[in-house]
Parts: C-alpha cells; sequence; structure tokens
C-alpha cells in the first residue's frame, strides 16, 4: 500500500484528487477556522522518521494525533498553535526517550523545550495502534511540561524501562543538571557506547568491566 493510499484510509479527507496532501499546519487552521472534519484524526507526517532513534519504533507508520488531544494540550497544557504545528520538528530535536511505565506500547519522548513554568516537555507516542484492517499508526497521545520530571526518569530507570538516545542526549543531561543514578548516567554518557538499554543491562555491563579490569590487573601482577 502507497503512503497516499495510507493516509486516505486514515483521513480520506486531507487528501486531494491530484495527490497532494494537506500539511500537518494545514489541517490546524481547519480546525481553528470550524472547517475540520473532528471525526477524523490529524496527520502529523507520512511516516515516523522523527523518532528513528527510538529502536523497535516502526518509523514507516504515519504519525497522528485527535482533535481531543490538540484541544487538550491547547486548554489543559496551554501550548500554542505555533508549538503544536511544529511538533514534528520537536520530536526530531528531542534529546532522549524511555518506555512509558504508565501506558502499554507508548514511549515518552523528552523534547529540547521547557514551558512557561520551567518544566521539561515530554511527548507520549503511543505505537503500532492497531486502527482496524491492518492499518497502524502512530499516535501522539499527549505533549506537556511534566512536574517532577527527574523523579519520573529515576522511577523509569528503577523499574527497569528502556531507554533510548541519541547524539543530544549527553549534553542535555550536564545541561540539564540531573541528578540521576551514576550508572545511569554513565549510560546516558558517550562513554557508554549501546543506543538504547536497561537498568539490568547497564548494571551487567558495570560487573563485566570490573571484572575485567581486575584480570588484567592479575595478568600486569604475574608478569
Amino acid at each position: 500500500m502507497s503512503s497516499i493510499e495510507t493516509i486516505r484510509k486514515i483521513n480520506k479527507n486531507i487528501v486531494h484528487e491530484n495527490g497532494a496532501v494537506d500539511s500537518f499546519d494545514k489541517q490546524l487552521i481547519q480546525l481553528m477556522s470550524g472547517t475540520y472534519d473532528t471525526r477524523y484524526p490529524m496527520i502529523i507526517s507520512e511516516d515516523s522518521s522523527s523518532l528513528e532513534y527510538i529502536s523497535g519504533l516502526p518509523v514507516t507508520n504515519a504519525l497522528t494525533m485527535n482533535v481531543s488531544t490538540i484541544i487538550k494540550l491547547r486548554m489543559k497544557h496551554r501550548l500554542d498553535y505555533a508549538f503544536i504545528s511544529d511538533i514534528e520538528q520537536h520530536l526530531k530535536d528531542s534529546v532522549m526517550a524511555f518506555d512509558s511505565y504508565q501506558y502499554t506500547s507508548s514511549v515518552v519522548v523528552v523534547l529540547n523545550q521547557l514551558d512557561d513554568d520551567e518544566n521539561h516537555i515530554i511527548a507520549i507516542c503511543r505505537y503500532d495502534k492497531d486502527t482496524g484492517g491492518g492499518l497502524y499508526i502512530n499516535e501522539i497521545t499527549s505533549v506537556y511540561g511534566k512536574e517532577r520530571f527527574e523523579s519520573m526518569i529515576k522511577k523509569s530507570y528503577e523499574l527497569n524501562k528502556q531507554f533510548y538516545k541519541n547524539e543530544k542526549t549527553e549534553q542535555f543531561v550536564k545541561s540539564a543538571g540531573l541528578q540521576l543514578p551514576l550508572g545511569l548516567t554513565t549510560a546516558l554518557s558517550s562513554k557508554y557506547i549501546k543506543p538504547c538499554f536497561t537498568k539490568s543491562q547497564v548494571e551487567a555491563d558495570i560487573v563485566a568491566e570490573e571484572n575485567m579490569s581486575k584480570n588484567a590487573e592479575i595478568n600486569i601482577d604475574d608478569l
């Protein structure tokens, strides 16, 4: 199935006869003007390549957001339309992610943005959502400034949730001044080469490295 056919199955109203697809920004403008059919989800992008560093996330799925979520972001979380319309770029600029401990098949994406209260903004992405007929999508279910952000990261790590990092992660952790467990801080740095990990994997790697160092010392002493 082509990407146009997939989008047409998700929301036929934004696909024109010539194959052109209304941008997410245009969909938002239609929503503000009252001409958008709110029975259909909005399509942020035809794929989810903005989150390609998250191992296992199906990047070929279209990335969507429900109208009810847009309204929640505006009314409850006080995010303006300018911010919402740039959500794909914010996802591309995200600094790390980790599996949610609250929602099955969802990942928490840490954006490189703060809200008006200086809280780090996170986006929740539900992946591989079955919409019926063999069609699967990735859906942004919420975006908001997270209070007690540091505690959320620590709890996710302690619950052995999978973490995903990219080239921006190490600098973000340093600049944000996060006080995290030593193992997690190490794993989020460039010293730890694995792009994704859990607490148990990090601890096993640390023990293996310590054993290698001890063995190296013993071998040197035998010389």
